[in-house]
């Protein structure tokens, strides 16, 4: 119910949702939904929610353990597993959760940046092996800084 000097009260569900911490693997973005600061929330499949403060489009590439210069822990000591992201820490603070879907519709989900080693407006992927690293290649993509 929304009321103001310049409209009249309405009775009208607008849209259903629920606000939700993180979403599973499978569940995909319907609707995202921006305000003129940037910010707003994405709407699933599911019919769950989830805020974001902004939405960047950035390149992204990929990563796995055991390639030279990558270790199994991160730079904030957590181990790598899918859904760790390298970023620019200048860029992107670490401990950002992010959502992050490719121009080109590859769903990478949910994440954190909890990684460094890459400089600028880049995203650096976690996969588990070497083969899926080449599969995605460099992609532009959006990504969302959850709230």
């Amino acid at each position: 119910l929304v009321e103001s000097a310049n409209c009249t009260a309405v009775n009208e569900i607008v849209e259903y949702g629920t606000a939700v911490p993180s979403v599973s693997s499978s569940d995909r973005i319907a609707k995202v939904t921006k305000n003129e600061d940037g910010s707003g929330y994405l709407t699933f499949q599911s019919g769950a929610t989830m805020a974001f403060s902004a939405a960047r489009n950035m390149k992204a590439t990929a990563y796995t353990k055991g390639t030279p210069g990558v270790d199994s822990v991160t730079a904030t000591g957590s181990i790598v597993n899918v859904g760790t992201v390298a970023v620019d820490r200048n860029v992107i603070p670490l401990g950002t959760r992010m959502y992050i879907v490719t121009k080109d519709g590859v769903v990478y989900g949910m994440s954190v940046a909890a990684d460094t080693g890459v400089r600028g407006n880049l995203v650096d992927l976690y996969y588990d092996t070497y083969q899926q690293c080449i599969n995605f290649g460099r992609r532009s993509c959006t990504v969302y800084l959850l709230k």
